[in-house]
C-alpha cells in the first residue's frame, strides 16, 4: 500500500473545497443571472454584489465601449459603503483610456487574467493612471485580480476584484475569478443580443405601423379624389390594384384574378395598345 504525502492530502482537499465552492458560487449565480436577464444594468450590478460577497472587498465591471477606445465603469460594489460611493464618484467623473495604464494592459491584449497577490503604492503608481492614485490609497487596496470579460472569443471589458489587508489573492483565487468572469460575460452577452433583439423587433413595428397609417391615408386620399392606383408585376405578368381602382370600375376584388385580360378589358379600346407597348418595354 502506497503511503499518501500529507501535503499531497491537503492539496487534494484543497482543490476539492475549491471545486464544490466554484461549483455552488456558478450555480448559484447562474440562475440569479438568468432572472435579471431582462434589466441589463441590474444584471450588472448584482455581477459586481455578487463576486464581492464571494470573493473580495470591492469589484467594479468594466465593458469596452463601441468604439474601443474606453473602458466605460458600468457596475461597481464594496463592502464599505462609504468606500463605495467615493469609488462609484471617481469612476463616473473619470473616464479610462484602454491605453491609459500598464495594469489592464496585458489583460486586454492576451485575452488572459492577470494576478498581483502584494503590492504597494510605487507599484501600483506605476501601473496605474495618475489619476485614480489617491483613490486606491484611500481604499487601501493591497491585493487586485482582472479578469478578462470572454465572449465568443473576445474581451468585451474587465472584471476587476480587490482586497484590503489582510488576505491577499492566490492563483485558485484567479481561477475561480475569471471562471465567475466567463459565466458573467456570457450573461451579459447574452443580455446585449436580447436589447439588440428587442430595440430590432421595435423598429419593424414602428416600421409597419408607419406603412399600414401611409397606407390608410392613401387609400384616404383615393377616395376622396375618386381616384384608383395599380401595380404591374412584370415577372408575374399580373396586376394589383387599389381598393379605390376596384371602385371606380365596380369590380369585386374577390373575382379579380389580376391578369392581363380582366384588367385590360377595363381600359379603352384605343388606349390598349399603348398600354401594352409601355408594358413591354418595361424592366
Amino acid at each position: 500500500m502506497t503511503a499518501v504525502n500529507p501535503s499531497d492530502f491537503e492539496a487534494l482537499r484543497g482543490e476539492a473545497t475549491r471545486l464544490r465552492r466554484l461549483l455552488g458560487l456558478r450555480s448559484a449565480l447562474h440562475q440569479e443571472f438568468l432572472e435579471l436577464s431582462t434589466d441589463y444594468p441590474a444584471l450588472l450590478q448584482r455581477v459586481a454584489l455578487r463576486l464581492t460577497e464571494a470573493l473580495c472587498d470591492g469589484c467594479h465591471v468594466r465593458l469596452l465601449s463601441d468604439d474601443g477606445c474606453w473602458l466605460e465603469c458600468v457596475a461597481s460594489f464594496d463592502r464599505d459603503p462609504e468606500l463605495d460611493a467615493l469609488v462609484r464618484e471617481v469612476t463616473a467623473k473619470t473616464p479610462l483610456r484602454v491605453d491609459a495604464q500598464a495594469l489592464t494592459r496585458p489583460v486586454l491584449e492576451g485575452n488572459t487574467p492577470r494576478l498581483l497577490p502584494d503590492f504597494d503604492m510605487a507599484t501600483l503608481r506605476a501601473e496605474v493612471a495618475p489619476a485614480y492614485w489617491p483613490l486606491l490609497e484611500r481604499t487601501g487596496v493591497r491585493s487586485v485580480v482582472i479578469a478578462p470579460l470572454r465572449a465568443r472569443g473576445r474581451c468585451i471589458g474587465l472584471l476587476y476584484l480587490a482586497r484590503r489587508a489582510p488576505g491577499r489573492f492566490d492563483e485558485a483565487d484567479l481561477t475561480l475569478a475569471q471562471d465567475l468572469a466567463d459565466l458573467a460575460a456570457l450573461v451579459i452577452e447574452n443580455a446585449r443580443l436580447l436589447d439588440t433583439s428587442r430595440a430590432q423587433v421595435e423598429r419593424l413595428r414602428r416600421a409597419d405601423a408607419a406603412l399600414r397609417e401611409s397606407q390608410a391615408l392613401l387609400e384616404r386620399s383615393q377616395r376622396a379624389a375618386r381616384i384608383g392606383s395599380w401595380r404591374w408585376h412584370p415577372n408575374a405578368a399580373r396586376y394589383t390594384w387599389s381598393a379605390e381602382a376596384f371602385r371606380v370600375f365596380g369590380v369585386d376584388p374577390a373575382g379579380f384574378d389580376g391578369g392581363l385580360a380582366q384588367a385590360h378589358a377595363r381600359v379603352h379600346p384605343e388606349d390598349r395598345a399603348a398600354l401594352e407597348a409601355a408594358l413591354a418595354e418595361a424592366p
